[in-house]
């Protein structure tokens, strides 16, 4: 795996611009880059990731923190091992800022088979992924999730599953973009579809001028797979979506999709 070179043009370009990173990953992947995915994470996380029992979760997660510490240091010129993370009240992990680091904001999502990350400067960011074949019993667990006006929606598109994932990802990106995990997904607000389905407009019933304050997008990265953005940006910003390889840099990649 090559170095991942810094290109400033990057991190200015996030002045307008949000950068959505996925990666495929499956055992095979893993295992044949076990010992370098290891040395790209700190020492807490590698304690983490070992205590993790599921074999899927554990590779989640390495790759997970192995490709937000790369990419960082795609923008800024910092080793990876150098950054520190911190955590919120329910959990959303943030930069911790020092030394003169931009504000840079950052979400990770993953799902067997694919991880991603958004990274925003300087309004807040959540992500989300779902394979199509992570949640059955659609209707029961809309009913349950879901706003009596996304139910509705689901009903009339007879609980399409890929109308499903759009929503439930939507509103994983969107909880998570607030830093409160799925104790913030209630059911005052629902999303709107756009007519092309590839951003969404929130319609929020019980906070004034929430709706105003986000933005979402929504991608399909490869078949079978729904990815959402939540960001705390107008509805214009520029977002490109780009595949993540340990074996190039950072600028050489996101130029492929903007």
């Amino acid at each position: 795996m090559k170095d991942n070179p810094v290109d400033n043009s990057l991190l200015q370009r996030l002045d307008s611009e949000v950068h959505v990173w996925y990666c495929l990953t499956d055992e095979e992947f893993v295992s044949s880059r076990l010992d370098v995915l290891e040395s790209l994470i700190s020492e807490e996380e590698l304690s983490k990731y070992r205590s993790i029992k599921h074999q899927k979760s554990q590779q989640s997660y390495l790759v997970a923190y192995a490709m937000l510490r790369s990419v960082l240091s795609g923008y800024v010129d910092r080793p990876v091992l150098d950054w520190q993370f911190v955590r919120g009240e329910h959990g959303k992990p943030a930069l911790f800022l020092s030394d003169g680091l931009p504000d840079i904001r950052f979400n990770l999502t993953h799902t067997d088979g694919l991880t991603a990350c958004v990274i925003s400067l300087p309004g807040d960011c959540g992500i989300d992924v779902e394979r199509h074949d992570t949640v059955h019993r659609f209707e029961a667990v809309s009913q349950r999730m879901f706003a009596d006006e996304e139910c509705r929606f689901l009903a009339d598109h007879d609980f399409d599953p890929a109308m499903f994932y759009r929503l439930w990802t939507l509103r994983e990106a969107y909880v998570k973009a607030l830093g409160l995990g799925l104790v913030g997904s209630t059911k005052d607000f629902y999303f709107q579809f756009d007519r092309d389905l590839g951003s969404a407009r929130l319609v929020h019933q019980a906070v004034a001028g929430e709706s105003e304050r986000w933005s979402f997008r929504l991608f399909e990265p490869v078949p079978g797979y729904q990815l959402s953005v939540a960001l705390e940006a107008p509805l214009d910003t520029s977002v490109s979506l780009s595949s993540f390889s340990f074996d190039c840099g950072l600028a050489d990649l996101v130029s492929e999709s903007l």
